[in-house]
């Protein structure tokens, strides 16, 4: 019989991996983030590539550690409560990044990535300025200075992640992708297990997922599911691995059809077929036609199957009473107040602070429930007006476009794990065209590592040739297919 030879180093990444996932487990269940960053901060002392994982894995879960809150509101002022897991975990983060930036910090941010970062922190700034000529707008438990200084400070560490990233160098980065990589499926199965084990309640039996809110839920685990699809489709991983990426993805499709999110649907749904185009650009033809056939059918099965699911019967009753545009539930009621606070507070909106869109909403459609504005570009113009939202367009342009080059270079060379967060910002956007995410973590960390992708591998500065499909050697060598200027 042949042995089986297992290295000291294994048994500890897969005790480090044990740990970290039993952590998670158990802050979802008793609904604190305590046990996670007890384990995690340690795991991340000894090795930095839980670093990232853990601070794009909080917001997946945030919404079942609703033990303790650090902003915490009234049902009226329609801001969801938060966790305090993630500015817990920051403050603990961050003293250990400056840390690694003294031992070794010899590449620089970009002078133009600084300069959105700042212009963001000088939006920030103005738009608590204008808040204060509103005394109009109701105040709520915690002060807009104190949520005014916590963006600031968010803002400077998405920077400082930044410079962390780079300074970290391709191999680190990539390894941490990887190590992401082999999270992802895992943590998919553990909300999955969550949402089996906590049936739904109510008038169309929808999961709840602690406080978090389904539509910004849904499109949030859909970022992971790149990271599934490349082990799923990758020859070299085991069967277990290759089962436990498609009980990943069947358990991903369970919850969004279980918390009654239109938006979490349709994120799924279009993240799949980003993923296929991803994983299957440079495969077979005969591979492509299967997997598309298998996926057609695969989805009008699982429809049929959760054809009495939460989504379908929260949708099929919403068409009926006005339509799928959301008619019943207000959202273009919540549209109209926007566009209605924009035109009466075009150049600096009514204040950089939530309280404001929520305010915009009770004064010009006080027919429905006092909420944010479920869309995001329309929120922060509303809080930041035009003027401030030109700087925002710029970052997120710059995001977009970068993301763009990381796709097509990741595309080109085969590192497919390159393109994930640009996939990850994509559908986190379109899920803010129907959610509110200004201050989206996910949306934050997907940027930062688009940044840090496009300055180590230095996507912009890269020719390739036109060609539809590359030879299958020429994937193993990315120099034969690029030009350098």
């Amino acid at each position: 019989m042949p042995s089986i030879e297992i290295s000291g180093k294994q048994i500890k990444f897969w005790l480090g991996i044990f740990f970290f996932f039993a952590s998670v487990a158990v802050s979802t269940i008793i609904g604190s983030g305590i046990p996670l960053l007890i384990v995690a901060i340690p795991l991340i002392l000894f090795n930095r590539n839980y670093l990232i994982p853990l601070l794009l894995i909080i917001p997946i879960v945030e919404g079942a550690l609703t033990t303790n809150t650090l902003v915490s509101t009234s049902n009226e002022a329609g801001v969801v409560q938060s966790s305090m897991a993630e500015s817990i975990a920051i403050a603990l983060l961050t003293p250990i990044i400056i840390f690694d930036l003294i031992q070794k910090a010899k590449k620089k941010v970009p002078f133009k990535l600084t300069l959105l970062f700042i212009w963001l922190v000088v939006i920030v700034g103005v738009g608590y300025l204008v808040l204060l000529m509103h005394p109009q707008i109701p105040t709520i438990a915690t002060p807009a200075w104190v949520r005014v200084l916590l963006k600031s400070i968010k803002i400077f560490f998405f920077w400082l992640l930044l410079k962390w990233c780079i300074n970290y160098q391709k191999s680190g980065l990539l390894t941490t992708l990887e190590f992401l990589k082999t999270l992802a499926p895992f943590i998919l199965l553990i909300v999955a297990t969550y949402i089996i084990a906590n049936p739904g309640v109510g008038r169309f039996d929808m999961s709840v997922f602690g406080m978090a809110h389904h539509g910004i839920m849904g499109g949030n685990l859909s970022t992971m599911l790149p990271f599934v699809f490349i082990t799923f489709f990758d020859r070299k991983k085991s069967v277990f691995l290759k089962v436990i990426s498609f009980l990943a993805i069947v358990g991903t499709l369970y919850v969004v059809m279980q918390i009654g999110s239109k938006n979490g649907f349709l994120c799924f749904f279009l993240m799949v077929g980003l993923c296929a185009y991803l994983t299957l650009w440079n495969r077979s033809t005969d591979l492509k036609v299967a997997m598309v056939v298998l996926g057609i059918l695969g989805t009008g099965i699982a429809l049929y199957l959760l054809q009495d699911s939460a989504t379908i019967q929260r949708a099929l009753f919403q068409e009926e009473q006005g339509g799928l545009a959301g008619l019943s539930t207000g959202r273009t009621d919540f549209w109209y107040s926007g566009i209605e606070a924009i035109a009466h507070q075009p150049l600096l909106g009514f204040g950089g602070d939530e309280t404001a869109s929520v305010y915009a909403v009770t004064l010009y459609a006080p027919e429905v429930e006092g909420h944010i504005m479920h869309n995001t570009i329309l929120e922060f113009m509303v809080e930041y007006g035009l003027l401030g939202f030109i700087f925002y367009f710029l970052f997120v342009w710059a995001v977009l476009y970068r993301g763009y080059q990381n796709f097509k270079y990741a595309m080109r060379t085969n590192q497919l794990i390159l393109a994930v967060p640009t996939l990850a910002y994509y559908i986190s956007q379109f899920a803010g065209l129907f959610t509110s995410r200004v201050w989206d973590s996910t949306l934050w960390y997907n940027s930062v590592l688009i940044f840090a992708i496009s300055v180590l591998w230095e996507t912009g500065k890269v020719k390739y040739f036109k060609v539809r499909q590359l030879p299958p050697h020429a994937l193993q060598e990315p120099r034969l297919i690029t030009l350098n200027r």
